[in-house]
């Protein structure tokens, strides 16, 4: 029997979705006119999901606009400019998943968007019914370089022909925009043979002035599709941005080789103002890597309870939580309460999107018990504690993830136990 279709409300999140391995859940969700940045998200529990996304039909695992296939529970599907009307969502039952949670949104507040092609001859409009410019009046210096049609690049999740052009050397770009806060992601690729090796080629790249992205090496960095890094395939890094002269400045500094960049898009963020003294994680979506057991989920850590807690998987390093904080927030600490399993050395990442991390803490010498870590305003909507090294033999453990803004003095709230 077809499982009957259940509408999704914009922002409210379905908890505890249980599927059968081999089944399917069914929804849909109505954008409006205007509407941006729709997400869905699933995430928590156990088992292994995989979402599929289609607009005006019914999603199939062969029909699709978008399919997130992420180890366990942690899918998501991200569409910059949604077609309004009602979009089909099929979660399916890779393996037996319990305690899932569903979340639909999208931004509604108009903006302004800038998309140019580095070194191309015309404009091209993607996959998605974008349009990105030619970058001859924003640039200046750098050498135009169009790749022959035969090339072929492997774009991940991204279009192909975003990377077909580049500028490389140190070209500099001047883009009049209104002061605020935007979200400067970089399309980068490499295609030439001498180059493709670590270490090969490295450069950084600074915005408004400021080293932005250190020791970038696009051949280390770039997986595509293929999940190995190489050549010919694209990266895309999100960076922060705050203009206050109406010009946003991204330039490039060489160190091993010249740089190259193959498209640059500038999205104007809304950062939310909060008290200082609230816990901007509580109660938000989780997610993570492999659990102790469905017992010590990544929810359990943001619920502000002290006898509840997530539990990674046991004597494995590498492993880690994410929360969505869900909107862009300055972020200025961020408190860990360890449980006795702490990890001795950490990173704390920041993403405005959820797939591309800048890290702005990072420890080798973790003491566990409570620790208060200033960001100074990062500007944030995800935030991640990525455990590099466990401090004893068993995983990483937190009774408690909290994150503060930067609006203010910030004082921790009082946690509840029991």
């Amino acid at each position: 029997m077809e499982a009957a279709t259940v509408s999704l409300d914009r922002a409210t999140p379905v908890r505890n979705l249980s599927i059968a391995q081999g089944a399917q859940a069914l929804f849909t969700f109505t954008v409006p006119v205007g509407a941006r940045d729709l997400r869905l998200i699933t995430s928590g529990g156990s088992g292994d999901a995989d979402l599929y996304v289609r607009f005006g039909q019914a999603a199939t695992i062969s029909l699709y606009d978008c399919r997130s296939y992420e180890p366990r529970t942690n899918e998501k599907c991200l569409i910059n400019n949604p077609t309004a009307g009602t979009w089909h969502v099929l979660v399916d039952g890779y393996t037996a998943v319990a305690g899932m949670t569903l979340l639909a949104d999208y931004n509604t507040s108009a903006r302004t968007v800038k998309r140019v092609l580095a070194g191309a001859a015309a404009a091209y409009t993607d996959s998605s019914g974008q349009l990105w410019a030619t970058d001859a009046s924003v640039v200046s210096g750098g050498n135009a370089l169009i790749q022959p049609n035969t090339t072929v690049i492997d774009g991940g999740r991204f279009d192909p022909k975003l990377f077909m052009s580049e500028r490389w050397g140190t070209p500099a770009y001047s883009f009049p925009v209104s002061n605020g806060q935007y979200a400067v992601n970089l399309y980068f690729v490499d295609t030439y043979a001498p180059t493709c090796a670590t270490g090969a080629r490295i450069f950084d790249v600074l915005v408004e002035g400021a080293v932005a992205i250190s020791n970038l090496d696009i051949f280390a960095e770039a997986i595509g599709n293929s999940g190995v890094p190489g050549c010919k395939r694209g990266l895309v890094m999100t960076v922060p941005a705050t203009v206050n002269d109406g010009v946003l400045n991204v330039t490039f500094a060489q160190k091993t080789q010249s740089p190259r960049i193959s498209a640059i898009e500038i999205l104007p963020i809304e950062a939310v103002t909060a008290s200082s003294t609230q816990n901007v994680a509580r109660g938000k979506l989780t997610t993570s890597s492999d659990l102790e057991s469905s017992a010590f989920d990544a929810k359990f850590a943001v619920d502000g309870l002290l006898n509840t807690r997530w539990s990674s998987k046991q004597g494995v390093d590498n492993q880690w939580m994410a929360v969505d904080l869900g909107a862009v927030y300055r972020v200025g600490r961020v408190v860990l309460n360890w449980e006795a399993a702490y990890a001795k050395g950490y990173r704390i990442d920041v993403s405005l999107d959820g797939i591309n991390w800048t890290s702005p803490y990072s420890t080798t010498v973790g003491v566990g018990g409570v620790e208060s870590i200033a960001l100074n305003g990062v500007l944030g909507r995800h935030v991640r504690i990525f455990c590099v090294t466990r401090g004893t033999g068993w995983g990483n453990s937190l009774w408690e993830l909290s994150v503060y803004s930067a609006d203010g003095t910030v004082t921790p709230t009082t946690y509840t136990v029991g």
